[in-house]
C-alpha cells in the first residue's frame, strides 16, 4: 500500500463526508441517516464487500495464512450481522433463524472460539503474518477505521442536535477505511510471499 493510495482514500472519504454533510445538515434531509436509508445501507455494503474480499482470498490462502484470513472474514461478517437489523426485514424464516438473536450469537461465538484456538495452537506459524499486518500501513488504516467506530458509538450515547448524523458519519468513515484495507489485503499477502521467497 503506497502513500498515494492512502491519500486517494482520504480524499474519497472527505468528498463523501462533504456530500452527506450538505445533504443531511445543510439541506436538513435527516432521513438519509435514518434506519435502512442511504448512510446505513452504505455501511452494510462496505462491510459485505470486505467480507466477500476475504472470502475470495481464503481459497487461495497458503499455509500460515488461512486462519488469519478466516478471522478477517469472520470479523467483517460479525460487523455486518451487527449492523443490519435482519429482524426488521422481510426475509425467509431460515435466513432469519441464523441471523437474529441467540442462534446468530451462538454460531459466531463457536466460530470465533475455533478460529482463536487454531491461531493460538499454531501461533508460531501465524505470528509473522500477524506482526506484519499490525505494523503495516494496511494495519494502521484498519486501526484508524476501528477508532472511528468507537467514536461513532460515543456519539450514539450523546444527546445534542444532529448527534445521530455524526454517529452514522463516523461509522461510515470507519467502514470505508475497513473496505479500503480489505481491497489491498490480497496484494499485501502476495508481497509478503514474494519477500519470503526472495529471502530464501
Amino acid at each position: 500500500m503506497k502513500n498515494y493510495h492512502i491519500l486517494i482514500a482520504a480524499l474519497s472519504i472527505a468528498l463523501m463526508d462533504i456530500y452527506f454533510y450538505y445533504q443531511g445538515i445543510v439541506l436538513n434531509k435527516s432521513y438519509i441517516y435514518e434506519e435502512f436509508n442511504i448512510m446505513e445501507n452504505l455501511q452494510a455494503f462496505f462491510l459485505l464487500a470486505s467480507f466477500v474480499i476475504y472470502a475470495l482470498t481464503l481459497p487461495v490462502a497458503q499455509r500460515g495464512e488461512r486462519a488469519v484470513v478466516f478471522a478477517g472474514m469472520l470479523l467483517w461478517l460479525t460487523f455486518f450481522l451487527r449492523e443490519v437489523d435482519f429482524e426488521e426485514l422481510n426475509i425467509p424464516a431460515v435466513v432469519a433463524f441464523v441471523t437474529v438473536g441467540r442462534v446468530k450469537d451462538t454460531i459466531l461465538t463457536v466460530l470465533w472460539l475455533l478460529t482463536a484456538a487454531c491461531i493460538v495452537k499454531n501461533f508460531s506459524r501465524y505470528k509473522t503474518l500477524i506482526g506484519s499486518i499490525v505494523f503495516s500501513k494496511l494495519g494502521l488504516v484498519v486501526f484508524v477505521g476501528g477508532l472511528m467506530l468507537v467514536g461513532g458509538d460515543m456519539f450514539e450515547k450523546m444527546d445534542f442536535l444532529h448527534h445521530d448524523f455524526y454517529e452514522e458519519m463516523l461509522e461510515l468513515n470507519g467502514y470505508a477505511l475497513i473496505l479500503f484495507g480489505s481491497l489491498f489485503f490480497p496484494f499485501f499477502l502476495r508481497s509478503l510471499r514474494q519477500e519470503s521467497e526472495n529471502r530464501s
